[in-house]
Order: structure tokens, then sequence, then C-alpha cells
């Protein structure tokens, strides 16, 4: 806070008793949606309650609902609130109205309004008008300012020091209106004004509503903007942010789907209360009423483009998407009805018109000048390709289908279209469920179909040319030619639509993990304990994976961190996920490892991201003295470290394993782990890498989360980036175990396995950190055996005893299932005594 008194002139004087911001009655309307013209405001009972389409809404029944004919607004009760802000009393749903009264869901998850750093920590949650005489209903939560505790350093930039004012912020709809008006209330309590350099808007939304803005459309914007809308891409309603009159949206950063911005400066007066317009939350049914309604409150005119897209044979297109833009600027985005048709508020000026598939060729430009309100638009002629993945025995089979246009490229969209691609040349991606059975329509035309099942399998690769209007039927008996027994693998660090940086809802992540055979997953959504396995079954895929239950413990000052099995408490915010601000790390890993089921805690991505992301960063580790140089934050009970994330061996050589390897060293005895951190399944495939645990069965319906759990923690593992390794010490001890009397030197057995697909050209030998062997391996191009490598090595065994790790690896891509990717296998090492 600065102040108008100078600096030598001591504390401000105060300005004596402020009164905290008056409140209203505690229930408001008693029947809030039954609105007859008017605004209303009370609460919400089960009933009257919109349908939580993706399983995600965070409101509850007694919570308070603003609402007219046109639009409603869903405001949390005081009280612990789930996701990121801590508080009650915030918006947790929006919705538009259809003429019946029903509510139409927007799919909503967190905006935040603040002065400065701080927001109004909620004390009471009160209705201030009903509605009942005809006037604007208002809802208020009230409490003093509390700093953003969760945001660590990143809000050093937002000044103003407001903590402990009294304050309110208040949500105002009037009849006929589709906004809600939100205005926050502060008190400054001593004789100095305080000026606060940002009133804040956090956005949580970006991957499940993407933002659009006029001057980029789906674009990361720059600068400032008018107001940005959300769309719903799966047919809920939208919603956009407008700033108060005379002020602008002003980017702050957009990282990991938050949005942050603000709307420029405020100043409070010496002991004076101020209403600070925070803006309006306007609420369509579709992005392009959305957009309407903001652009008629700057004063612009719409215009509404009709019409159809038809497919080549003249029957309906009823699975495309229409866009309207104007040159390089996006307007706006709808998709066609049943019957193909569609209708769009545009601006009023000269537009065109597209249809949009994924993996199909875009229809368009259709001119659409002023006074031209009717267009009509034919896709390209298609034909079917019917897929049956089946394995030896004719049992279907979950399997990732990869479709290549052959001799041409399937032209892409503008970013500003906000169309999600698929990566590597490939027109689209597919999963095949439990019945091994998909059908997918294309562009008529050649195509190269891949039909595959992880790792362990071989590929099914062909060519067919669709002929228009007919089906091509690829049978694909998928050959499990990488012998695992006793095996399963695991990937711990798996990222759904519940974190607001993920866009792939849990049942879509589901079918990608399972079709490229992953059999253990754990869900690790940022700040909230959720499970798999409910998807896992109601998907039917229960014989193929088992989902575990989890959460991504996400610290904004000392890292991040995996906390599985642990079942979710829907009593709890966020599931029961521990809270962290204001503590030192040791504290909140003893509360995460008392949670039910004993969870274990694995150190995810200790060198990513500074601070804020990698925990050996804010510690501050010495790979070269096994020293820290914040002792405070250092934790000596943890056992397990992603030490692969995303990536291979050789590509973390120099970064986490030689930090993994300097614990080894200095004798503690940490086990790695591999896993993908997926966020987006098309470009960062799930299970790529993943660690596999020696579990005795090849059914994940025959183990349990807790004997998961001790694998892990134990280092029975290896971690495969699609090579598999049998490493094994006298006495048949393998990975995480123990050699007494190994004696000066002694064997190691080494199996390496691969499919026929995947390359593999070393074997490197670590002995207590540094290499002792290279092998060469050169299997014939032609090969059809998996077992690349069978050989028994001797390491030396040092007085002090030794540890060693075997990996394998391969120098091409693992085209064409995961490309990008490096093939690689890492043991877990063997502790060697004399």
């Amino acid at each position: 806070m600065t102040g108008d008194a100078g600096a030598d002139s001591g504390p401000p004087p105060t300005c004596g008793q402020v009164d905290p911001f008056e409140t209203g009655d505690a229930d408001g309307h008693a029947e809030p949606l039954a609105t007859a013209g008017q605004a209303r405001a009370g609460r919400i009972e089960e009933s009257e309650l919109p349908e939580d389409r993706h399983g995600l809404a965070t409101w509850s029944a007694g919570d308070f609902v603003l609402a007219n004919d046109r639009v409603a607004v869903i405001i949390e009760d005081v009280g612990p609130s789930d996701l990121y802000d801590p508080f009650g009393g915030r918006i947790v749903g929006v919705a538009s109205r259809e003429t019946d009264g029903a509510l139409v869901p927007a799919d909503f998850n967190e905006v935040l309004f603040g002065l400065g750093a701080y927001l109004v920590r909620t004390e009471a949650v009160t209705v201030m008008n009903d509605g009942s005489d005809g006037q604007p209903a208002v809802v208020r939560a009230t409490g003093p300012l509390a700093p953003i505790d969760f945001a660590g350093d990143l809000l050093n930039i937002v000044r103003g020091d407001v903590n402990g004012f009294p304050a309110a912020i208040e949500y105002e709809l009037a009849p006929d209106s589709d906004r809600v008006r939100i205005t926050i209330h502060a008190a400054e309590s001593s004789a100095a004004a305080a000026n606060v350099s940002n009133v804040l808007q956090g956005f949580f939304q970006s991957s499940r509503m993407p933002p659009w803005t006029p001057s980029g459309g789906f674009d990361d914007f720059t600068g400032t903007t008018p107001f940005i809308a959300f769309d719903d891409p799966n047919g809920g309603a939208s919603y956009a942010y407008e700033p108060p009159e005379g002020r602008m949206l002003n980017k702050i950063i957009e990282q990991s789907g938050v949005l942050v911005a603000h709307i420029g400066p405020q100043r409070i007066e010496a002991c004076a209360r101020v209403s600070v317009p925070l803006g309006s939350i306007a609420i369509g049914r579709s992005l392009d009423r959305t957009q309407a309604i903001a652009r008629e409150a700057l004063g612009e005119a719409s215009r509404t483009v009709r019409g159809t897209v038809l497919e080549a044979d003249g029957s309906p297109a009823t699975d495309v998407r229409v866009h309207v833009t104007s040159g390089d600027t996006h307007h706006t985005r709808g998709r066609v009805d049943e019957t193909g048709a569609f209708e769009l508020a545009v601006p009023d000026e000269d537009v065109q018109v597209w249809a949009y598939r994924r993996g199909t060729p875009i229809a368009g430009p259709f001119a659409a000048p002023r006074g031209t309100d009717d267009v009509t638009l034919t896709m390209a002629a298609m034909g079917t390709i019917e897929v049956h993945a089946r394995d030896e025995a004719g049992g279907g089979l979950p399997a990732r289908v990869q479709l290549f246009p052959v001799g041409t490229e399937i032209a892409r969209p503008a970013g500003s279209w906000g169309e999600q691609q698929v990566p590597g040349g490939r027109a689209d991606v597919l999963f095949a469920g439990a019945t091994g059975d998909l059908t997918v329509r294309v562009p008529a035309g050649p195509w190269r179909v891949v039909v595959s099942r992880g790792y362990e399998y071989e590929l099914v690769d062909s060519t067919v040319t669709v002929a228009a209007d007919a089906t091509q039927t690829i049978d694909a008996t998928l050959v499990r030619s990488v012998d695992t027994t006793g095996v399963l693998c695991a990937d711990y660090h798996v990222h759904t639509t519940r974190s607001p940086d993920s866009d792939d809802d849990a049942a879509a992540k589901v079918s990608a993990l399972v079709a490229d055979g992953l059999e253990l997953a754990v869900r690790s959504d940022h700040e909230f304990i959720a499970a798999f396995d409910p998807v896992v079954q109601e998907l039917g895929l229960g014989a193929f994976a088992l989902g575990l239950a989890g959460e991504e413990l996400t610290t904004f000052e000392w890292g991040h961190f995996g906390v599985f099995p642990v079942e979710p408490d829907d009593t709890r915010p966020n599931g029961g996920a521990p809270r962290w601000p204001g503590r030192l790390p040791p504290d909140v890993f003893a509360e995460a490892r008392a949670l039910p089921g004993a969870p274990t805690l694995i150190i995810n991505h200790p060198r990513s991201g500074g601070a804020s992301q990698g925990y050996f960063n804010a510690a501050g580790y010495d790979p070269d003295t096994g020293m820290v140089d914040r002792p405070t934050h250092w934790d000596e009970d943890f056992s397990i470290v992603e030490v692969l994330n995303d990536s291979s061996f050789e590509q973390n050589r120099d970064n986490t394993v030689r930090d993994w390897f300097s614990m080894l060293r200095f004798g503690r005895r940490v086990f790695a782990v591999g896993s993908s951190d997926s966020h987006h399944m098309y470009s960062a495939p799930i299970g790529y890498p993943r660690t596999c645990l020696a579990m005795g069965t090849d059914d994940p319906r025959g183990v349990t989360p807790t004997e998961v759990r001790d694998a892990t923690r134990d280092g029975r593992s290896y971690v495969s980036g699609g090579i598999y390794l049998d490493v094994t010490a006298a006495g048949g001890v393998g990975p995480g175990g123990e050699v007494t009397s190994a004696g000066a030197r002694t064997a190691i057995d080494v199996v390496v396995r691969a499919a026929t697909w995947i390359d593999v050209d070393s074997l490197e030998v670590i002995v207590d950190g540094v290499t002792t062997e290279t092998i060469p391996i050169t299997p014939p191009a032609d090969r059809t055996d998996t077992v690349v490598l069978d050989e028994t090595i001797e390491v030396d065994v040092a007085a002090a005893g030794s540890w060693v790790v075997i990996v394998a690896a391969g120098d091409e891509e693992l085209e064409p299932v995961h490309p990008g990717r490096l093939p690689f296998a890492m043991s877990n090492p063997i502790f060697l005594t004399r």
C-alpha cells in the first residue's frame, strides 16, 4: 500500500470504528427460478440444480441463484470452497434459460475478482434484494479482504496492500437482462489513501471453455480487449466478461490454462468507502449470441447468417462446425443441428462462411455479404472405414487407430478458429473401446490406417482406398509379441479437465490410455483428489486397466507432487486435498501421507519451471554435495522421484538423472518412476514413459491400489519408453532389491525385449552412477524375434557396496505411434554388498 503520508511520519492515524458492510436476508426468495418477468435471488434446491454434464460442477443445493427469464448465475454459499479460491461467495455456475425455464449451464470452472492480490474472505452470503419488487435482484458476499495465498510470487507485480479492509462483492441481475453486474466495495480504515495497482481478474477456464477475443479469435490475445468470451464447445451456454464502461481488459499472464488480467488501478481514499465496478458477466445460449450481447453494449450492430451444410450426396452434414471470418479476423463459430442447419449472429459487415470437420477438407469460403443471409455449404465426398481390432483368439481389443491421408495433406484451420488439431501428419486419432470396433467417415481417397495397442504389440499398418459412399473394412489382429509376464505398467501423472490446463475429459483420457496398453493409471489433477476407476468401469474397460485415485499437489512456491492412492472425500473441499499455502513442505507431506489409504508421495518433475514447479530447485538441492540451501523445505522421507517426465533417459542424463544418481551415491534409497504428465492426449500421449512393476500377475483386476503403492515405493520396477527389461542378480533379486554376499564381482542377467517396430541399438551398464560398459545391439532389419539381447554381464562391487542401473535405448523415434518420442528402458537400482 502506498499512502499520502510521509515515510517518516509513523503509522497513519486510524479512522475510528470501521463497520463491516451491511448484510441482507439469509435466504431470499422462496421460488428464485419462478421469475415471471422479474429477476429473483434465493437459495436453489437440489431439484432445481442444472444437469452436471461433465461431473465437474462445484455447485450444491443451498447455494444462491440469481435468475431472470433469460439467464441464471449460481453463487456459492459461505464456507470452504472447491478449486483454487478457498472462499465462498463466488460464482460457481452460469446458465442460459430455455423458453420453458430450463437451465442450460456452461462448462464453467472458476473466475476470481480481486483488489490487487486480495480477495473477499467471505463471512456471509445474503440477499440484499430478492427481486420481488420488480427491481434488480442482488446477492452480496461480505468479509475482510485477504491475500490470494495460493499464487506465491506470481502476483508480486500486483501491488497495493489492502489486507483486512472490510469489503463486499455484489452480484446484481436486472429483469430482462443478459448480464450480471459485479461490484466490489471496500473501506479504508486508516487516514491514508490506498493505491491498488491492478483490479484483478483470474479466469481458470481456458481448457474447458476456450477464450475468444475480437482481435485474435481463439488465439492467445495480447495487450487489451473490450471483452473476452468463453465458448462451451460441447453445446452448453457461453459467457463473456465485459470490463466496466470506459475500461479495457489488460492481459497480465496466461499460463497452464489460467488467464490473469486487470482493468487498471484503483485508489481508495483515506477513511472512505469505495464501490469499484468489476464489470459484467454476459450470458448467451451460444458463443455467437454472447458475442452479439457484448457487441451491443459497445454500440456495434449484428446481423444473422443462416444456412445449411450438406454432404456431397445432398444429405445433412450433422457433425460439422461453422466458422465465420472476414479476411484474417475470426468472428464466431457454432455447430449445425440435426438437419445440417445453422443460424449465427455476426457483425454487421461482409463475412465469409466455412464448414469444418476434423480430418476432412475445409468447405469454403462462401461469401455472405450484407444482404445475403442464407448460404449453403457442401462437404467433400465421404466414405467409411470400419476397424475391428482383435487379439489372436479373436476377442475384441481396445486399440489406437491413426488415419494418415496418402499423397495429400488436409488443410488445417488458422489458430484463431480454436479447433483442436492432431500433430504428426495425422488427420485424426481415434480409440476403439472394449469391443475393438470403430467406424469412422473419411474423405474419399487413399488412406493409411495404423492400428496399435501400445508397446507390447505389433502394429497393423494398412493402406486402403475409400470410395464415396462405400465402406472399407480392416480386420486387425494385434499380436502381443513381447513377453511381460507378471508385469503391469503404470502412469502416475495423468490430467483431465478437472485440471484447468487440460482439455481431455476423463472418459476420453481413459479410452486413450487403455488403447495404448497402459494397465495402471493414476488420476493426478491439480489440487483435486479424483478417481479414474469409476470411469474405467463405466466404459467397460475393467478387464484391461485399473484406475487409481490421486492428485497432483500443486504449489506455486515449492513444486508439484503426486499423491496416490487416496480416495476422494466428497465432504471436503477438492476431495480432501491438503492445503499448502503458508506451510512448509515436510508438514504438508506428513498430512498427505496420513490421508486414508496411507498414500505415498512422488516428487514430480523436480527440475521443471523454477522453484514454483520443481522441488529440487525450491529446496536448492546440490547433486555434487547432496546438501540443500533451504533445509526447512527438505523432506527426509520421500523415496520416489519422477525422474522421467514425458522424456527419455538420455534427455535427462545431466538433469534429473544426475540428481537421482547423486542421492543413491549419498546412500539415500530413492526410486525412479517415469510418467507422461499428459495434459493433451494428442500431443502428449499417456504412458510415455510408463513404469512397469513386478506385480506377479498380468491381470489388473488381480491387484489392489495398496499393492501398486508398495511395489512403486519399493522400486520393484523399471521405466519403459517402448523397450522392456528383465534385470536379475544372484538369487533372482530384481530392481529395488539387494544382493548380500555378492563378492567383489557379481553377475547380472539382462534380457531386452521390444516389438519389431521399435528400435533398440544399445545397452548401458551403470554402476554407482558411472557407465562401466556399453553393449551395441544390432538386431536384423527384418527381425521377428522380440528378444533383442539376452546376456549375463559382470559388474564390480565396491568395498562399501554398489548399485547398478541398466539402460537400453534406440535412436529412431516411436513412429508411427508416438512421433517425437525416443525408445528406451531404465531399471531401478539393484543394490549389491560384498
